[in-house]
């Protein structure tokens, strides 16, 4: 009996179709960058770092702008669904494209989907009910401001997100995900642009006069919260310190550089070019605007100095607030600035639909990274099956729906909760590590995989400056400046949350890069087929 040879990839189709518009291509990115910015952590970490702004928002820039021209030319280089691991497969070598799947697709997914699920709870509803407890004086909705943070309430609540998102992209496909998703980001950015409009018509004594009203419930006021941070150990900012703008630049480029993962969906973006010019280009031309235009008019309303010493406390000493509730400051800032109960709801309201799409954003990475996988013979085969019907590899969607609410299940127990914590905190550093490898690749795609270069790179983008290609400049800026940005995150943990542990977590996803490609390597072989020709190529569509 003669036994029939696999084909080279898992089928000569992919499955996927090409149904996500330019406008669902920003919504998605937005989504990346939208809670990031809607729950900022450069509002806690740059003023109590005490960072010079310019610096460290230009030093941020830098590395957003070069990771946004990059992955544009990559993105319509490789117009393929999986993202981070076609291109590192393509431009270096496999276990380069696995590894940066690993991290990009699928360990940054089950984080940042859990992340997603619960983060809203305490940074979204947990102020709202602070402030309306405390303007209302009603005691009841203070106490709920505490509870719902507890990790019964908001575990509850993540679940609940999870299993209604993966639903929603099983049942109804990625047609139906993008209407719901833009709804939310579209609600979002309204929001955001009131945001910015409270704090641009708000004066710092206003400001100050009704945060002293709201401290009141709590036996606080203005003042009483920079003299607890004094003397609780918070010194006040130094005027201008370069080191600290290095040292705080992970922050505010760890909110920006999101907007990249448009590439997961590569295959399944009609008019590519045009869609990724708008969707990562165009994204982050807004959101940085968007951030620049949000932090600078806080500091003029609220001032440097008082968000820094609120930090401080809320960060290392909360017993400083007695018993205000030490959630992040942003929110609160916002609902006093407005004045108004409505307000207050309405910015909730857009905090929340700002991040809650984060959970499917994640289950897509996920999803997109190990059918690409699959479809290149080094996963089972079963992970690349695709729906007739949805046309979504919903195998894959469900594997990852069940590993991030396990992922929140361990978030919440007592005994795994710090490390889980820390890993949701440095989840930024995946990409870091992720930048590095397909900086490098970028840097020597040129030069070691010419033909393929020459044939799938635009020819626009294939000039030379200096005599190097300008894929090579680019890479080499991403790959020296994440270096960097590695250095100070590893520097500070107690900023950014590297352990051991963690650190120990990406160790694994190297080795299973080379463990898996070794194994997939020699079960296709035995099975007629050698898989190292598939990376000559790019998959079909």
């Amino acid at each position: 009996m003669q036994v029939k040879t696999p084909p080279k990839f898992l089928r000569e189709a992919t499955g996927l179709v090409k149904q996500a518009s330019a406008f669902d291509i920003f919504q998605f990115n937005t989504v990346s960058v939208c809670g990031a910015q809607m729950v900022p952590p450069w509002i806690l970490l740059v003023p109590f770092i005490g960072a010079p702004l310019g610096p460290t928002f230009l030093l941020a820039t830098v590395g957003a702008a070069s990771i946004a021209a990059l992955y544009y030319i990559l993105a319509i280089s490789m117009p393929r669904s999986g993202g981070d691991y076609v291109f590192g497969s393509r431009l270096l070598h496999p276990m380069a494209g696995i590894l940066a799947g690993v991290m990009s697709g699928v360990l940054l997914g089950i984080v940042n989907g859990a992340w997603g699920a619960t983060t809203w709870v305490p940074v979204g509803l947990s102020p709202l009910f602070t402030y309306l407890g405390a303007i209302w004086n009603n005691q009841g909705l203070t106490t709920m401001a505490i509870t719902v943070t507890t990790p019964i309430y908001y575990g509850a609540l993540a679940v609940i997100v999870t299993v209604g998102f993966a639903a929603l992209l099983i049942v109804g496909g990625m047609r139906r995900y993008f209407v719901v998703q833009n709804v939310l980001c579209v609600t979002s950015i309204i929001t955001q642009f009131l945001i910015i409009g409270v704090l641009a018509f708000t004066d710092r004594n206003t400001f100050t006069q009704a945060l002293n009203g709201f401290l009141a419930t709590f036996s606080l006021g203005h003042d009483q919260i920079l003299s607890a941070a004094k003397n609780l150990g918070w010194v006040s900012p130094a005027a201008f310190s370069l080191a600290l703008a290095f040292q705080a630049g992970p922050a505010v480029y760890g909110s920006m550089f999101w907007v990249e993962f448009s590439t997961s969906l590569g295959g399944e973006i009609k008019q590519v070019k045009r869609s990724q010019l708008i969707g990562i280009v165009g994204c982050l031309l807004f959101w940085t605007i968007m951030t620049y235009a949000t932090f600078f008019l806080m500091v003029n309303m609220v001032s440097y100095e008082f968000i820094s010493a609120h930090d401080y406390l809320i960060l290392m000493a909360p017993q400083g607030l007695g018993s205000l509730p030490a959630v992040p400051p942003y929110l609160l800032y916002i609902m006093v600035a407005g004045r108004n109960p409505l307000l207050a709801i309405l910015v909730a309201i857009g905090l929340i639909a700002g991040t809650i799409p984060t959970v499917a954003w994640a289950l897509i990475l996920f999803s997109r990274s190990i059918f690409a996988m699959s479809f290149d013979r080094i996963l089972p085969s079963a992970l690349g099956e695709v729906s007739d019907r949805f046309h979504t590899p919903v195998k894959t969607m469900l594997l990852g729906a069940v590993v991030m609410l396990a992922w929140v299940v361990i978030s919440i127990l007592p005994q795994a909760a710090s490390f889980a914590s820390y890993f949701g905190v440095a989840q930024g550093f995946t990409l870091v590590v992720t930048f590095v490898v397909i900086g490098l690749g970028a840097m020597l795609f040129p030069y070691l995989k010419k033909d393929m270069y020459e044939t799938a790179c635009p020819k626009i983008f294939r000039r030379n400056f200096l005599g190097i290609p300008l894929m090579s400049l680019l890479g080499l800026i991403i790959f020296v400046y994440n270096l960097q940005d590695w250095y100070f995150l590893m520097s500070f943990p107690q900023f950014y949350g590297i352990t051991p542990q963690f650190l120990g977590a990406l160790m694994g996803a190297a080795i299973f890069a080379v463990v898996a490609y070794a194994v997939a390597k020699s079960y296709r072989k035995k099975q007629g087929l050698d898989i190292s020709f598939l990376f000559k190529q790019l998959p079909p569509e």
